[in-house]
């Protein structure tokens, strides 16, 4: 799938899109030049088009960055309240009779444990594989909070499970947001589309006027559009080491329920 392909591969073939694009709108140029000159009919300026393509490309640009930086966003605060959860649950287990404190004390040291392993350098079947792990893992919390709810009905144990709820709602929000909210196809085709045309508009217009390539100029072009392009791409990824969200928040909880239990950090 797209997500598996490193990000140099994704600037290779934009890079390769742009130069195409931009040759075959110079030669087209050139050859429209060639016939006016022959026929002897004025020269056209397109230079109004150019501007009006680039303007809406940049527009689609710019909506495009708007989208994948507000989920890069939305990634990390999950991620922020995933930790506070956790941390939470765990410190309501202090409130439980001690042979249940123990026991919950070690699941959720396991669980966030878990959720950090699942989401550093895994592939897409670890991580897959990690979720299922994740929710085995919540059933086993909630069916024990539930026993202890039963033999301790008491607002204590209700506190318990409210802080258990919340963190298995922000394990599926993670997990939603992460694989399900990404930018869909039709934006990323109408942008590729959208580069392809503004750059041979500007490569004929450059034709048509006689000028010369410049390699400098189109080495320009080239970088700066395609590193544009694979910046959006690799924000719409949460996998990508480009934008893989800092897991510090998880570790730091993993750290001090670790110390808690008198175990090394």
């Amino acid at each position: 799938m797209a997500d598996e392909l490193p990000i140099w591969v994704d600037f290779l073939v934009s890079a390769v899109i742009i130069i195409i694009s931009l040759e075959v709108g110079f030669n087209l140029g050139k050859w429209a030049r060639v016939r006016l000159v022959k026929d002897k009919k004025i020269h056209i300026h397109i230079g109004p088009l150019v501007a009006a393509t680039l303007g809406l490309l940049a527009f689609l640009l710019a909506f495009t960055f708007s989208a994948v930086s507000s989920h890069y966003d939305i990634r990390k605060q999950l991620v922020l309240d995933e930790a506070n959860a956790i941390g939470t649950a765990y410190l309501r287990t202090e409130l439980l009779p001690e042979a249940d404190r123990i026991e919950a004390q070690r699941l959720l040291h396991d669980y966030v444990t878990l959720r950090i392993e699942t989401m550093q350098d895994g592939t897409i079947e670890q991580i897959m594989q990690g979720i299922d792990n994740s929710k085995a893992m919540q059933d086993e919390l909630w069916s024990r909070a539930v026993a202890i709810a039963d033999q301790n009905p008491n607002p204590i144990t209700a506190l318990y499970l409210q802080s258990l709820n919340v963190l298995i709602d922000l394990h599926q929000e993670r997990v939603t947001v992460n694989i399900h909210h990404r930018m869909p196809a039709i934006f990323w085709i109408a942008l590729y589309g959208l580069v392809i045309v503004a750059m041979v508009v500007g490569g004929y217009d450059a034709g048509l006027s006689g000028g010369r390539r410049s390699a400098t100029s189109i080495l320009a072009v080239v970088v700066a559009f395609s590193v544009m392009l694979i910046l959006l791409v690799a924000l719409d990824r949460p996998r990508q080491r480009l934008s893989e969200v800092n897991q510090t928040a998880l570790i730091d909880t993993q750290q001090e329920i670790r110390r808690s239990l008198g175990q090394t950090p």
